[in-house]
């Protein structure tokens, strides 16, 4: 009937969704049975149609209905919500862990790298008796590193601070390729005989050189779970005011 589909139609004039759709045809079949029925008692079909949608109109009936779509619409959200909330607290659990193991390796390479130079500084104390006669060392110091530092990648040895001088190079040491080198510098030692040692020593980087990088990548990570966690945890309160929406709209 024309009169109740420009009814229902106004009612819902915005919403094209498919639970309107469907509330939409379950109010038509109630209001024609409510024709119906007053047909039956006597009424014109007009008299009928009016009375029928005056009484759905604001009653009782209508709010049930209004209700229970704004619910139904408001699980299904929800639950996408819920899903979301989930995808997110996952993103901010692994990146917390992921963070935990890169800060733990990063602490055990420092020490790692520590123990390293300090063994290194004890045996070229021992091999080395005068800096100025690499002669003395050289052969010694290339089976030390071959044999015993596989983690070393270069040693240079010189005989003051200034490393720029290529005088003052008595030492340099190589292993394979030199990209994904760490370096550590040391400060003068005094080799007991008025003799200065400085030295430069390359290590194996690995994931060690790109840890800070990772470290900060998973932080905007961790960030962005965070966030993103917060507003769909808090974007759920949409229960408690849908009901005062839907009056608001009546």
């Amino acid at each position: 009937m024309k009169q109740i589909d420009e009814y229902l139609d106004n009612l819902y004039k915005e919403d094209k969704s498919k639970e309107t759709i469907s509330l939409k045809l379950e109010m038509k079949e109630h209001l024609l049975e409510s024709v119906k029925e007053l047909k039956d008692e006597g009424y014109s079909q007009e008299d009928a149609i009016k009375i029928s949608i005056d009484r759905f109109d604001g009653g009782v009936e209508m709010e049930d209905e209004l209700q229970g779509i704004i619910k139904q619409t408001w699980f299904e959200k929800n639950n996408i919500k819920n899903k979301m909330t989930i995808l997110f607290r996952n993103i901010l659990i692994v990146s917390v862990v992921v963070y935990a193991c890169l800060t733990f390796y990063n602490n055990k390479m420092i020490d790692y790298h520590a123990q390293i130079y300090d063994k290194v500084s004890k045996d070229l104390h021992t091999i080395i008796a005068d800096i100025n006669n690499p002669k003395q060392y050289k052969n010694k110091l290339d089976n030390m590193l071959n044999e015993k530092y596989g983690e070393i990648k270069q040693l240079k040895i010189y005989s003051n601070e200034n490393n720029e001088s290529k005088e003052n190079l008595k030492y340099n040491y190589i292993k394979g390729n030199l990209a994904n080198t760490i370096y550590f510098e040391s400060s003068n030692d005094d080799l007991g005989n008025a003799n200065k040692l400085h030295f430069e020593l390359g290590v194996k980087g690995g994931l060690y050189l790109i840890s800070d990088k990772l470290l900060l990548i998973d932080l905007f990570v961790g960030l962005a779970g965070f966030i993103g966690f917060i507003l769909s945890k808090l974007d759920m309160l949409d229960k408690f005011y849908v009901n005062g929406k839907y009056k608001e709209s009546l």
